[in-house]
């Protein structure tokens, strides 16, 4: 819709897709909802580096399915951070955040589509 390029390989870090991150010349790339480790001569493409949209108030809740593990600890608030990525998983500094509570009834199924 607004003329930006989307990339979902199966598998980041081979030869295509590479290439094709590279002839994007972006400034910077954006990565949500997106399962795989970045090898690091994926994060050094482009020119300012990477950022992850994460759906939990980092540090909290690394890794995969971090909403569901804030429902199921009980959790009054959750949110989306916004960080730079790093070689490691969910590391890198926070850009900024949002904050989102989290209601006794809610689940995944309730709560995903608030955070995204």
């Amino acid at each position: 819709e607004h003329g930006i390029p989307v990339l979902q390989p199966e598998r980041v870090s081979d030869p295509e897709p590479v290439e094709q991150l590279k002839a994007c010349e972006a400034d910077v790339f954006i990565v949500a909802a997106y399962g795989q480790i970045l090898r690091q001569r994926v994060l050094d493409i482009p020119k300012r580096g990477i950022l992850n949209v994460h759906a939990s108030l980092l540090p909290r809740w690394r890794g995969a399915s971090p909403v569901a593990a804030a429902i199921l600890a009980g959790d009054e608030v959750t949110g989306v951070s916004l960080m730079e990525m790093v070689r490691a998983l969910d590391a890198g500094p926070v850009v900024s955040r949002v904050e989102e509570p989290i209601s006794p009834h809610d689940t995944t199924g309730t709560l995903e589509p608030r955070l995204a």
